[in-house]
C-alpha cells in the first residue's frame, strides 16, 4: 500500500497526504541560466529528455528540500532560484549533475542550499 493511501487511511485528506509525501515532476532540461532553465515545481524532480540544459530551484526557505534525478542522457546544470536574490548551492552559482546521478538539495536559509549526493541506480 502506498504511503499516500496509508496516510488517507489514518484520516488525512488526499490533498494533505500528497502535500506530506510530495508530488513528482518529470520534465526535460532547458536553458543555460537560472532565468531560462526548467523550473522545478515539485519536491521530487526527474529530468527525462536527452536535451542539454538545466533546471532551476524555486524560491525556498530553511528546511525545504528537493530530490533530483538526472535521467536526461546529458549532464545537467542545477541552478538556485533566479528570483530570490543571491542564492548559492554549496557556496557557488550552480551544480553539475551527470546523467544517471541524483542529489538531495536542502536549504539552510533562504539564500543557501547544500547538496547531498546519492548513489546512482
Amino acid at each position: 500500500m502506498s504511503i499516500i493511501k496509508r496516510l488517507m487511511g489514518a484520516g488525512f485528506s488526499a490533498a494533505s497526504a500528497k502535500q506530506i509525501v510530495g508530488e513528482v515532476q518529470s520534465a526535460g532540461l532547458a536553458g543555460s541560466t537560472a532565468a531560462d532553465a526548467t523550473l522545478i515545481t515539485a519536491p521530487n524532480f526527474l529530468a527525462t529528455t536527452s536535451s542539454a540544459g538545466g533546471v532551476a530551484l524555486p524560491p525556498s526557505d530553511a528546511g525545504d528540500s528537493f530530490n533530483i534525478k538526472n535521467e536526461a542522457g546529458n549532464t545537467m546544470t542545477l541552478y538556485p532560484s533566479a528570483t530570490a536574490g543571491t542564492v548559492t548551492i554549496n557556496g557557488t552559482t550552480s551544480l553539475s549533475l551527470a546523467t544517471a546521478k541524483s542529489v538531495t538539495i536542502f536549504f539552510s536559509s533562504a539564500t543557501a542550499c547544500h547538496s547531498i549526493p546519492t548513489v546512482a541506480s
